[in-house]
């Protein structure tokens, strides 16, 4: 990630009295569901709502194209959405939420990351 990537990572922290929820920082990154119904019906598919910065979502996804690339951890989650048969874009969004959730406890705890947990 880059400077411009962690400093939202810590803006966030700074927010929240470093007590901040995986899903409000999905939500200020702009990766989070947007629902579109009206009454009962769900008129379209929910897509996510894109309110956050652009660059870190564009960051976010040139990462995980990058990782896919290789064999691991992030790999090895997007074949196991493909198999289950989500589509290819639905897989590399949740991707790059789980990425983005892994560099939030690596600088939340400040421990490096392990694949094995």
């Amino acid at each position: 990630m880059s400077n411009a990537d962690v400093a939202v990572l810590l803006r966030w922290s700074v927010l929240t009295g470093g007590r901040g929820s995986d899903k409000g920082l999905t939500a200020i990154v702009g990766l989070d569901p947007l629902l579109h119904t009206s009454g009962t019906s769900v008129h379209k598919r929910s897509l996510i709502s894109k309110q956050g910065d652009p660059d870190l979502r564009a960051a976010l996804y040139m990462a995980v194209l990058g990782a896919l690339r290789g064999h691991n951890a992030l790999h090895d989650f997007y074949n196991r959405l493909v198999a289950r048969g989500k589509k290819k874009k639905v897989a590399l969004v949740a991707c790059m939420h789980k990425l983005l959730i892994w560099a939030w406890h690596v600088f939340t705890t400040q421990q490096p990351y392990d694949a094995t947990k």
